[in-house]
């Protein structure tokens, strides 16, 4: 199921191209560590997707069909005109999610990107008014149950890895 994410929830801003409607957003991005909390232990670890496993997602959900499931911030608040009609691994530099301005520090190769239609119906234009334009929300992602498909990374690998990630921004 996609989701809408709101500002809070999305670091990264969807691209719209209001004329036909559509929100264009990375859905998933490879290797990124994502904070989650054990449901029994109430521990803190991180998961995160390589290219192979977020092709794998990507293939079930076309093939599932859930292209127009989406709801907002992951509740029970469904928004079924808003459809997804793109769908993308980003590959290369010349690939569309950099010709609609993303930035390939941000959006490497491996990225499942999404383009989504909003509908014009009076559902449709309520999202497209009062949650596109008006900047409530960012961004799109991803949800589902991928317990068997995530590395889990245990804190201090975390914070290796978040290290690494600061040194290469100094470097570039």
């Amino acid at each position: 199921m996609a989701y809408i994410v709101s500002q809070n929830m999305s670091q990264l801003n969807f691209k719209a191209d209001t004329e036909k409607r559509m929100v264009y957003s990375p859905l998933m991005i490879p290797n990124i560590l994502i904070p989650r909390l054990d449901d029994v232990t109430n521990e803190k670890y991180y998961v995160k997707f390589t290219p192979q496993v977020i092709e794998k997602i990507q293939n079930l959900y076309m093939i599932e069909k859930r292209l127009d499931q989406t709801n907002y911030e992951h509740t029970e608040q469904m928004m079924s005109d808003v459809v997804m009609v793109e769908s993308w691994l980003v590959s290369g530099k010349s690939d569309k999610a950099y010709e609609l301005g993303f930035n390939r520090d941000n959006i490497p190769d491996g990225t499942w990107m999404g383009g989504f239609k909003v509908l014009e119906t009076p559902e449709g234009d309520n999202i497209w008014n009062n949650f596109i334009k008006t900047g409530k929300v960012k961004g799109f992602s991803v949800e589902g149950n991928f317990i068997t498909n995530f590395s889990r990374v245990k804190n201090d690998e975390y914070l290796l890895q978040e290290i690494i990630n600061i040194i290469k921004r100094i470097n570039d």
